[in-house]
């Protein structure tokens, strides 16, 4: 049977292992993978200023992948992405997927592509770059965290009457906890 050419991984390990997993065989070159290894942990670290050495020492090891498809992108913030795409070689990559919910919380770190992305479509007409998940597949939307959870799924924010009517409701899917002063709790 045919070997699998698919590589499954985070894109922190894609970065920080990448280079030595695949090119370890170079071993002229090992100085040369270090350094891009010590400015990857620089970039990440917010040392945004080594980002153009970065691109052109990396573009002698560029990786060549067709398809590159990034789960929860929601999370992943400019700096990582732009270390990914630099290493990454643009002529060979035929499709970029993005998999994400635009409406969760922003990543830790500098921007929000993936909102901004979805943003930059939707305001250039391009919705059909883009495929919108209409149905809730995790709960049932009937139930209280259903219902709970529907509440900031629109452009407008939920007010306090809206939210307190949502978790007032008893079923199963929801628990609230009252989290207060110490010695109240006793």
């Amino acid at each position: 049977h045919k070997m699998s050419n698919i590589r499954v991984s985070t894109i922190h390990r894609f970065l920080y292992r990448a280079l030595s997993d695949y090119y370890m065989g170079f071993t002229t070159r090992r100085a040369e993978i270090s350094k891009l290894g010590h400015m990857i942990e620089d970039l990440l670290s917010g040392k945004l200023e080594v980002l153009d050495e970065f691109r052109k020492l990396v573009k002698g090891w560029s990786f060549n992948p067709r398809v590159v498809i990034i789960d929860e992108t929601s999370m992943v913030d400019e700096t990582l992405l732009a270390v990914l795409f630099s290493m990454i070689n643009p002529e060979i990559l035929e499709h970029l997927i993005l998999v994400g919910d635009e409406r969760q919380l922003p990543p830790i770190g500098v921007g929000r592509p993936f909102v901004d992305l979805i943003f930059y479509l939707k305001q250039k007409g391009l919705e059909t770059n883009f495929i919108h998940l209409e149905s809730n597949l995790r709960f049932d939307p009937s139930t209280s965290l259903g219902m709970f959870s529907d509440l900031f799924s629109g452009k407008e924010q939920p007010s306090p009457i809206e939210i307190e009517e949502a978790l007032n409701r008893k079923d199963e899917s929801l628990e609230r906890y009252y989290f207060g002063n110490a010695a109240e709790l006793r």
